[in-house]
């Protein structure tokens, strides 16, 4: 759980830094990532010279979208935790969280959702693969719901991670406690009793 709330700190300030011009910036390397300078720390994203809002791609401000991707950085980030719980030390995790929305999760991103490799745009594969209709794919690759930018990346990750860290100590002969009582056999509390004293099952 501290590893979640950990992630919530720091894949923000991350993702708004640099992970946002990498993931969405206009001017890309080669149709994999953004340029991560272009828009760092959002310039020129959220408001103009007059000091109103920039339009998103969909005509609502852009601060809007910037904040649902944030949302999902740090989704992508948490389905991760889970491989690593028991595993790692606190720090590493945190070494990994900003290694991972730096460097994994902005290009998946701008190659699906931006026009990259993987999207539906002019020059992606799918449009070299079947050809072009009127500047986008003919057959067009379907991201339902994020599933290739959040759940297979992170799935993906976690599973190499899984295998690289390898089982957590003494497993499977020795299985640690859960950190949370209420979930350690016989010492949940099973709530107050009449007069104010803790019943224990």
């Amino acid at each position: 759980m501290m590893m979640s709330f950990a992630t919530m700190a720091v894949v923000p300030v991350v993702y708004l830094l640099w992970g946002w011009s990498a993931s969405y910036a206009r001017d890309d390397i080669a149709g994999i990532v953004g340029n991560p300078l272009q828009a760092f720390g959002l310039r020129d994203q959220i408001a103009d010279s007059s000091g109103n809002f920039v339009a998103g791609a969909n005509g609502y401000p852009n601060v809007l979208d910037i904040g649902f991707q944030v949302t999902f950085a740090i989704i992508s980030v948490a389905i991760i935790s889970g491989t690593l719980a028991g595993r790692v030390k606190f720090s590493a995790w945190l070494a990994f969280v900003v290694g991972w929305v730096s460097l994994a999760y902005p290009p998946v991103a701008h190659m699906v959702w931006n026009g990259g490799l993987l999207s539906h745009a002019e020059h992606s594969i799918a449009a070299w693969l079947f050809g072009a209709t009127h500047g986008e794919a003919t057959i067009a690759p379907v991201d339902s719901a994020g599933g290739i930018v959040v759940h297979i990346s992170a799935g993906a990750a976690a599973l190499v991670l899984a295998v690289l860290v390898g089982p957590r100590k003494g497993f499977p002969s020795k299985v640690d406690k859960t950190h949370n009582l209420r979930f350690r056999a016989g010492d949940a509390v099973a709530g107050p009793a009449p007069g104010g004293r803790v019943r224990r099952p």
